[in-house]
């Protein structure tokens, strides 16, 4: 105990000037809301244009709780400046944990030439000397309310409120005298040792805030009863070893088992030894019981603080700034083990949300356009038949030029249903029909040359007769092909009868029209042009107007957020060598 209060003479810590660190960092914040609030959104689907803003605004307002971070940085300057290059000590844990006891016996047994002075911090953080207190307040109500401290020397020991009697104004008092703490001891009860709140706090205090820490099983005593002068009294006994051991190892098992479960980081030189201990023995002990003294294991709390801390208070000072920095980094980045709404890991689970999304939407993209290929050949098959009968010479241009309209009209109504779901207000003007050459849609006559044979020989008339009796008849029976063979038999006939010559003529012969090929033209056109030149203007209108801003504005956060995480990781890394 001795050495203890002795080294404490000669404690002269300086802490590190981390200024250029924190404004290093800070940039690197600022200059992240900078490039997040240039991300335009102009997505064509309104719904998924209001996730994205959303998503812009969560990430605009974990930017802005980020900041209040560093703002909480600059009011614990006011701490650093009152403590001055005090080595700070915090004391945390439950109510009913032995912090103030702990803390009241530390103070008292300091040595006849030092000084204490205690100090109680209020909710704002205004400090007021308490001169006329000579301990920490042990009521519970009282403990709730302040920060207690002493000092002694370049030593500043710091009593915060228990933890479940925390309200939200005291809770983040204490967090604020805990970032600056360059070491903390967690008390915990010997009647029920690490409780699971406890063990949530303690990993917290490692994982997030990287603080170095010992375990003190505070109480470590039982009460007997013994008979003296006839009379019954209470004696409090220490716990027998075998039974602190037991404690002490079970406490640090199930502690490293949660912080393992939890994917918390931890090594021996943040996660110290647990002391099973009791002030009450100790303070009887001291008193003349050197056995219940020795055997409240005091002295080896002492020797903790002696060796643990104080031979390292100078290399713990220069680490702890760069602890609160390496701290704020691993909030705003988070981890597995405590998620926070506002860590870089959330927002990232909630960009891969929103990929899913876009990914369903381009899903359901595509196949309307799937959709909308089959539907429209079966429209030009239907709406073609209707009118298939009604084409004449006379009408076949004006019927088909309206049944394109009508077509194209239609195909437009399936794309508004189609795409609905990826388009709000589609606007389908950019859309036009195919363009056709009325020329095109007439409907012509078939005709054919037909050669006449007539035979002449002295009676003219026979072999005139013959012949154009047998063109006549070839015709009737075969068409043009008919009434050359006919043409050729009378001719044969007519020399047969007239023994005279022969002469041929032509005519042009209607024998059909183009209708059917003209429609079957005009139908492969439109399919065609529907299924080729339309569609690819409907999948570049989904790519320009959807797909591509989606995942543009997707890409954009994403790689700012890893931009970002690389960075503070680089930090980080950085800081961990200022610890070392």
């Amino acid at each position: 105990m001795k050495e203890f209060y002795e080294a404490l003479e000669k404690l002269q810590p300086r802490r590190s000037n981390v200024e250029a660190a924190r404004n290093e960092l800070n940039q690197v914040i600022n200059g992240f809301a900078k490039n997040i609030k240039a991300i335009n959104v102009p997505i064509a689907n309104p719904d998924f244009a209001y996730f994205l803003n959303l998503y812009k605004e969560n990430l605009s307002g974990n930017i802005d709780k980020w900041l209040e971070f560093f703002a909480d940085l600059e009011k614990q300057e006011k701490i650093r400046s009152d403590l001055e290059n005090s080595f700070i000590v915090v004391i945390y844990g439950k109510v009913k944990a032995g912090k103030s006891t702990l803390g009241n016996y530390v103070a008292e047994h300091r040595l006849p030439s030092q000084s204490v002075q205690f100090e109680v911090y209020d909710k704002q953080n205004q400090s007021r000397i308490s001169s006329s207190v000579e301990g920490f307040k042990t009521d519970i109500l009282e403990c709730t309310a302040e920060i207690q401290l002493f000092k002694i020397g370049a030593l500043a020991w710091v009593d915060t409120p228990g933890l479940s009697s925390m309200t939200k104004e005291n809770g983040d008092l204490a967090r604020n005298y805990i970032d600056n703490a360059d070491f903390v001891i967690f008390p915990t009860s010997s009647d029920s040792p690490l409780q699971n709140d406890e063990i949530q706090q303690i990993a917290e205090l490692i994982a997030v805030l990287k603080k170095k820490l010992s375990i003190v099983i505070t109480k470590s005593d039982i009460t007997e009863e013994d008979e003296v002068d006839d009379e019954i009294v209470q004696i409090v006994l220490n716990k027998d070893e075998a039974t602190r051991t037991a404690q002490n190892n079970d406490v640090k098992a199930r502690l490293i088992e949660q912080l393992q479960k939890r994917q918390v980081d931890y090594n021996q030189s943040i996660l110290g030894d647990v002391i099973s201990l009791s002030v009450n023995t100790a303070s009887r002990g001291h008193k003349g019981d050197n056995d219940l003294y020795d055997k409240s294991n005091i002295e080896q709390f002492y020797q903790m603080l002696t060796d643990s801390v104080l031979a390292k208070a100078q290399m713990l000072k220069q680490s702890a700034p760069y602890d609160s920095l390496s701290s704020l980094i691993t909030k705003i980045v988070g981890s597995n083990s405590i998620d926070r709404e506002e860590t870089l890991a959330n927002l990232k689970l909630k960009l891969a949300d929103l990929k899913r999304t876009a990914s369903n939407l381009e899903f359901d993209a595509q196949q309307s356009v799937i959709n909308l290929k089959s539907n429209i050949t079966s429209l030009i098959v239907n709406e073609l038949s209707t009118v298939e009968n009604t084409i004449t010479k006379e009408n076949s241009v004006s019927v088909l030029e309206s049944c394109v309209n009508k077509i194209h009209q239609q195909v437009l109504k399936l794309m508004q249903e189609e795409l609905a779901s990826a388009f709000q207000n589609f606007d389908t003007s950019s859309f036009g029909q195919m363009s056709i050459n009325a020329d095109d849609l007439k409907i012509t006559d078939r005709t054919a040359t037909i050669t006449h044979y007539v035979v002449e020989r002295r009676s003219r008339r026979g072999g005139f007769l013959s012949g154009l009796v047998g063109a006549t008849l070839g015709f009737i029976a075969g068409g043009p092909l008919g009434a050359a063979a006919g043409g050729t038999a009378g001719y044969a006939l007519g020399r047969k009868s007239s023994g005279g010559g022969t002469r041929t003529y032509t005519t042009e012969e209607v024998v059909g029209d183009n209708k059917q090929e003209m429609l079957s033209q005009f139908t492969n056109n439109l399919m065609n042009y529907y299924s080729d030149d339309f569609q690819k203007e409907i999948v570049s209108f989904v790519k320009t107007n959807l797909t591509t801003p989606i995942h543009t504005v997707i890409e954009q956060y994403e790689q700012e957020i890893n931009q970002l995480e690389s960075t503070l990781s680089k930090l980080q890394a950085q800081y961990a060598k200022k610890q070392q």
